[in-house]
């Protein structure tokens, strides 16, 4: 219950200060947001933190001491040796399965924002006409919808660069003996910079391809300035996720190295 109440008590103040900044947001974009609409972020906001703590809590409840001091991580079935650092960090990311698939799908969510704005913006320049249940809907992109998908991109590259950060902190002791055993500085720089863009690559190909599939079957098809939109959206979600990589990166040099290999 513990965890739980710290949970509800963030959830709780997100939702307050949604709920204080929604009004005077909507008045920046033109939009008029009752009082009592506004409200509801808080209990939103509290019920969407209680049922992100839900699961995580109940393996933390059900875990024996001996598994809480043993690091998230899957178990090793069969040794295999990398021989590049690629390889090694395409392993590291499979060693913590669902935590790097939540990085892919919050990245996910704002490269398929991305892409449908971009190709309503560019494509159709900001006005598209599509057919939704047999009606012609015309879409256009206003300032607010921009901010929103800001926001989502956001979101998404926040739990990038927090994933990658986790995985360097867990991993200390690992990386200290990849030191010792020979490894440079710079090959400990680029194995955590291919996770982020080991990530980046999961992320963009799929929000991509989510938001080429909701254009094509609002419009009725697919062209090539779409398919041209949602390869070039990737593209810099790639990007941008290789250089989330950087700070966590960075963190390797503060590590104490020597200290860690006295302790292993």
């Amino acid at each position: 219950m513990g965890l739980l109440g710290e949970v509800a008590v963030i959830g709780l103040a997100g939702g307050v200060l949604a709920a204080a900044l929604s009004t005077p947001l909507a008045q920046l974009a033109g939009l008029a947001v009752p009082w009592w609409r506004a409200a509801l972020a808080v209990p939103i906001g509290l019920g969407l933190a209680l049922v992100a703590a839900a699961l995580p809590t109940l393996s933390a409840i059900r875990a024996t001491p001996a598994e809480a001091v043993m690091p998230a991580v899957r178990s090793v079935r069969r040794g295999r040796h990398h021989r590049t650092v690629f390889g090694t960090a395409l392993s590291n990311l499979a060693r913590v399965p669902m935590r790097s698939l939540l990085a892919v799908l919050a990245l996910t969510v704002g490269v398929a924002a991305v892409t449908l704005l971009a190709a309503v913006l560019v494509v159709y320049r900001n006005q598209v006409v599509g057919s939704m249940l047999g009606d012609a809907v015309t879409l256009q992109v206003r300032p607010v919808d921009l901010a929103a998908t800001a926001a989502t991109v956001l979101l998404g590259v926040v739990a990038v660069a927090d994933v990658l950060y986790l995985n360097v902190r867990e991993r200390a002791g690992e990386i200290a003996a990849l030191w010792a055993a020979g490894w440079t500085d710079s090959a400990l720089l680029r194995l955590v910079v291919y996770e982020g863009l080991g990530i980046g690559v999961g992320g963009a190909v799929v929000g991509a391809g989510l938001g080429l599939m909701g254009v094509g079957l609002f419009v009725g098809g697919v062209s090539a300035g779409l398919v041209a939109v949602a390869a070039a959206t990737a593209g810099g979600a790639v990007l941008l996720a290789g250089l989330c990589a950087v700070v966590p990166a960075l963190l390797l040099r503060r590590l104490p190295l020597a200290a860690l290999l006295a302790e292993e």
